[in-house]
């Protein structure tokens, strides 16, 4: 099994929910706060479409918050980071369309697995190099 969520108590409450296996996602109730675990693989490159050769819809942004930026917002794909701080303050957020690595060296493209269980995984198959 594989936890996938979990809702703690309000404040006045003295429990917790854990769920496994599938996705989870609040059901609009303001007293409590469902917490979907979330994972990500990581292929070589920047993130491109995985089905089609075109950088996906992404955002920029001047700082390295981007993994805490997709793990909250549901339609998040994925994120790039700048390759380490001294090469640059900067990271993309990908959004509606899977996202693979293009195959640069210099980048790491990690991809938001759908109901993950939260470890981050190293994705075993080598991605077609993409110009």
């Amino acid at each position: 099994m594989t936890c996938t969520g979990y809702v703690m108590a309000p404040s006045d409450g003295n429990w917790c929910e854990t769920y496994y296996n599938e996705p989870v996602t609040g059901d609009g109730r303001i007293s409590f706060e469902c917490t979907a675990k979330v994972s990500y693989t990581t292929s070589v490159g920047a993130c491109w479409a995985v089905n089609e050769k075109y950088n996906a819809g992404h955002t920029y942004f001047g700082d390295r918050d981007c993994l805490e930026r997709c793990n909250t917002d549901m339609t998040c794909t994925g994120y790039v980071m700048a390759p380490t701080p001294s090469n640059g303050n900067w990271c993309e957020t990908y959004y509606n369309e899977p996202v693979t690595g293009d195959g640069r060296i210099s980048f790491e493209c990690n991809s938001k697995v759908e109901g993950g269980g939260g470890e981050e995984e190293e994705e075993e198959d080598e991605e077609e190099e993409r110009h």
